[in-house]
């Protein structure tokens, strides 16, 4: 994993440990499936500053109670 991939897993899992506010949610959140990502967010976070940038959006919509809101990803190039 290069650099910038490694500092975006990080980034993320910090956000969600500290939005969801312990330990095994966020392990639940980064590792399990999410249809309007179209992956887990964690690999989503990894591939991306794009995925990144939706992941963050879906962390923030649950901790909000919201409904996911725009997460389509661009192609991968």
């Amino acid at each position: 994993m290069d650099r910038a991939a490694a500092e975006r897993q990080g980034r993320i899992a910090q956000a969600a440990f500290l939005t969801l506010g312990n330990r095994d949610a966020a392990i639940a959140f980064l590792n399990t499936h999410d249809d309007a990502l179209g992956q887990r967010p964690i690999d989503a976070a990894v591939a991306s500053t794009d995925g990144l940038a939706a992941a963050e959006r879906l962390l923030a919509d649950r901790a909000s109670g919201e409904k996911p809101t725009n997460l389509t990803l661009p192609p991968a190039t």
